[in-house]
């Protein structure tokens, strides 16, 4: 598991049926009650959803505050990330 992502990283991201989502999949999400895109790292099941957790967990915004996202607002996994002022990619 990669430690969290920083401000400028590029993260490349495809679509994923929920079927195929882990926990530890680094995703990016609607948050379930703004208008705002969130990555964050699934955690685990919960009902028909995902609990998301941030990396930072002492200044991350994720499920302990706002609770599980449904399947329909994860919207893609993130398969690699390139750390800002690099220029190759790394699998996630």
């Amino acid at each position: 598991m990669y430690p969290g992502l920083c401000n400028g990283d590029l993260v490349i991201a495809r679509p994923c049926p929920a079927a195929e989502l882990q926990p530890g999949d680094i995703v990016l999400a609607l948050h379930p009650s703004h208008p705002q895109l969130l990555i964050k790292r699934l955690d685990h099941r919960k009902g028909k959803g995902w609990w998301l957790l941030g990396d930072n967990q002492q200044a991350s915004t994720d499920s302990r505050h706002f609770g599980a996202v449904t399947d329909e607002r994860v919207l893609a996994v993130v398969t690699a990330v390139a750390p800002a002022g690099y220029r190759r990619l790394r699998p996630s």
